[in-house]
């Protein structure tokens, strides 16, 4: 992550998820979706959400993209299914 950070100049979020077979399905979407919606709730003016300052000063909230490979592909997909039907922001 460190790599691809540095080479593109994206700020990346790394989610550690739970994993099986301690944690059940849908634990691992859960924890990534939730991840997802603390990321985007940054543009929020509300005190109430607990924010990452450097987050909140360095992120371009305008270009957001989510991604992962071998299970993280598939909970990106999945993240992303959901992102189109429910709202990442809750005021």
């Amino acid at each position: 992550m460190n790599i691809l950070s540095a080479t593109s100049g994206a700020l990346v979020v790394s989610v550690e998820y739970r994993l099986a077979p301690e944690h059940l399905l849908p634990a691992a979407y859960d924890d990534s979706w939730y991840a997802l919606k603390w990321v985007c709730s940054h543009v929020l003016d509300q005190p109430h959400f607990e924010k990452d300052e450097w987050i909140t000063n360095h992120a371009d909230f305008n270009r957001v993209f989510i991604g992962g490979d071998s299970a993280g592909g598939n909970i990106t997909h999945n993240m992303a299914m959901h992102a189109g039907s429910e709202s990442l922001l809750e005021t």
